[in-house]
């Protein structure tokens, strides 16, 4: 009989522990995320004419974790952009290219892309501002 009440003791306890919430370990890229205001530059050069459009939009930073635990993705009005987050707050793109960081207070970042196909160049520059 006692072990059947030690048993049945177990069994509440275990049960109990069971529907326990798991807490999501630290992860670094918390001090990254957040809502931003996004600065939008898009430049377009093709030897003879230069067009430019510069916008601001609410954008935000989040977790990406469909793919693994360092990408997250910037949310710039236009479009968003998949970055790899390093721990000292580097931006690089999936292909490991550095694109873009964070300033030392991690309220500032900012991304550069580049594309040059002679002779026309593009340049788009995301960058932002922690509200």
């Amino acid at each position: 009989m006692k072990q059947l009440l030690v048993f049945s003791l177990f069994l509440v306890l275990a049960s109990s522990f069971s529907g326990c919430k798991k807490e999501r370990p630290f992860d670094y890229r918390t001090k990254f995320t957040g809502k931003f205001t996004i600065n939008y530059s898009y430049t377009i050069e093709d030897g003879q004419e230069v067009q430019q459009v510069n916008e601001t939009y609410d954008g935000k930073i989040a977790y990406d974790n469909t793919i693994d635990r360092e990408h997250a993705v910037i949310d710039y009005g236009k479009g968003t952009l998949e970055v790899v987050l390093t721990r000292d707050g580097n931006m690089l793109l999936p292909d490991g290219a550095m694109i873009g960081d964070f300033s030392d207070n991690k309220d500032r970042f900012r991304v550069a892309l580049r594309k040059a196909v002679s002779p026309v160049g593009t340049v788009l520059t995301i960058s932002g501002d922690r509200k």
